[in-house]
């Protein structure tokens, strides 16, 4: 069985249980990097973060690879920001 685990993290802490999995799953591990990144400390964190998940906005990401015809399980993983997936 082929499976993905797609993530996203900003501080490090989806990464590393991303990783986790992956290596568990033998799984391919793919990681989306917005274009513009997100603050990473201060009031600007939480206000940016917040204000992305609250108004679903969707920044544009840095090119990836990933072919979904090759895998049988998907996996997301993402901080969650104002109750919401980041």
């Amino acid at each position: 069985m082929n499976i993905a685990v797609v993530f996203y993290s900003l501080e490090g802490n989806t990464r590393y249980a991303a990783e986790r999995a992956a290596d568990r799953l033998e799984a391919d591990l793919i990681e989306l990097i917005p274009v513009n990144e997100y603050p990473k400390k201060g009031l600007a964190k939480f206000f940016h973060g917040g204000k992305s998940a609250v108004f679903g906005e969707k920044p544009e990401l840095k090119p990836y690879e990933f072919e979904d015809g090759k895998y049988d399980k998907v996996i997301l993983a993402c901080p969650v920001w104002a109750s919401k997936c980041a």
